[in-house]
């Protein structure tokens, strides 16, 4: 996801950008620069908004880094967030896997 996307969402849920800078810890300035992509927000920034969204801080930083890249290293961070998203996504089944193997052995066994 675009920071500058996720900058905006915070804006609307303060509805006030000193408010949202204040929650950040930036400026009033960085919050407008990162909401119209001129900017792509700091680390420390990065870890803030993603608390303010209840987001993946170590997601958003990936797809910062993505967003700072070029070239061929751009290539490379956008496998690095794939592989990442790949993970997360086999780390949130594994609660559920107990339910899909009694369903499979159910099924097959009878």
């Amino acid at each position: 996801m675009k920071m500058a996307k996720l900058m905006k969402e915070i804006r609307a849920i303060h509805n006030n950008d000193s408010e949202t800078a204040r929650r950040l810890g930036i400026s009033r300035q960085s919050v407008f620069n990162i909401s119209d992509g001129t900017n792509i927000p700091k680390d420390e920034t990065i870890v803030a908004m993603a608390k303010e969204l209840k987001l993946d801080e170590a997601k958003l930083m990936i797809q910062a880094k993505v967003q700072r890249s070029r070239g061929h290293s751009k290539e490379v961070w956008e496998k690095i967030a794939k592989k990442y998203e790949s993970v997360a996504a086999s780390i949130l089944l594994l609660p559920a896997l107990p339910l899909i193997f009694d369903a499979i052995n159910v099924y097959y066994v009878k």
